[in-house]
């Protein structure tokens, strides 16, 4: 019941994303086609987070243990890609609302609003890929290494963040700048959790642990995961201090890496990836255990 719950969530989370086309549509315009290429990738994204729960429950049946990082950080990407279309209108509305009173946007409350409803999605969004990286590794995707690998990786893309902003002198000390520090404190946090999610996967189909092909698809969709943020990021920082007399460098290919990366996570998981066999019962090292003294009667004569 709960996964046919979220697929019919996933279909709804679809509808939105592709709602701009019916809008077009309803206008009478024939621009409509060139925004399909442009919206399905996102699309694909957000419907698969959105089945997360879903696959996780279709790939443990009965037979297998409940794994509850898994089911747990499932669930919490999920909800918290559904929440976003409302907490957005909501927040597009209080902003709304606060600038026809004549607030700025930069005024304190619109700017607590605006940072508080995207940084407090952000923030659970890594809570929830964390938890989902803690499910792979207790089935089998442990690895040292990928929490270092993650660690570094992390720390090194906040201090590119960071570094060229200070050198450039287009960074100045004042209460302003916090919404951007907590901005780069949660990219660096979302670049770890995805780096461990990708690292215990990859460790996982490495070591050969079962279903092999569930975690091998899961190691690719995983690595996609990590690879288009970071990516995506790596531009924005050559277009705005490398690149900034040049013309901006784009990669195209960013959209339809999207295809291979949620998608296929909720296609593994769905396959058996993280679900974790449950104890059979055994008679080995069992027996009865007698309390007290033996009592002993005598036969009765035949």
């Amino acid at each position: 019941m709960v996964g046919v719950v979220f697929v019919a969530l996933a279909a709804l989370v679809a509808v939105l994303e592709l709602w701009p086309i019916v809008t077009e549509l309803s206008l009478g315009t024939t621009t409509w086609p060139g925004e399909i290429p442009q919206l399905l990738p996102g699309a694909a994204r957000a419907a698969a987070m959105v089945l997360l729960p879903a696959a996780v429950a279709w790939g443990s049946p009965m037979r297998y243990r409940v794994n509850g990082w898994l089911w747990k950080g499932a669930l919490i990407v999920a909800l918290i890609q559904v929440l976003r279309y409302p907490l957005d209108a909501a927040r597009d509305a209080i902003l709304g609302a606060l600038v026809e009173g004549g607030a700025e946007l930069n005024d304190p409350v619109p700017m607590l609003v605006n940072v508080g409803v995207g940084l407090g999605l952000a923030a659970l969004s890594i809570l929830g890929v964390w938890a989902l990286g803690e499910g792979l590794k207790d089935a089998g995707g442990r690895s040292r290494v990928a929490v270092v690998v993650a660690g570094v990786l992390a720390v090194s893309l906040g201090l590119l963040l960071l570094v060229p902003a200070f050198m450039a002198g287009t960074v100045t000390l004042t209460l302003a700048l916090v919404p951007d520090l907590l901005s780069v404190l949660l990219n660096v946090l979302y670049v770890f959790a995805n780096a461990l999610l990708a690292g215990r996967a990859i460790a996982g189909a490495l070591r050969g642990v079962r279903p092999a092909r569930a975690w091998r698809v899961g190691a690719i969709g995983g690595a996609v995961v990590f690879l288009v943020p970071v990516l995506s990021l790596a531009l924005l920082l050559l277009n705005s201090y490398v690149l900034t007399d040049a013309t901006p460098l784009s990669f195209s290919f960013l959209g339809v890496m999207t295809y291979l990366g949620w998608p296929l996570v909720a296609l593994a998981l769905a396959m058996g990836m993280g679900r974790i066999a449950a104890p059979t019962p055994s008679l080995v090292g069992s027996g009865f255990v007698m309390r007290g003294r033996a009592h002993f009667a005598p036969a009765s004569p035949s």
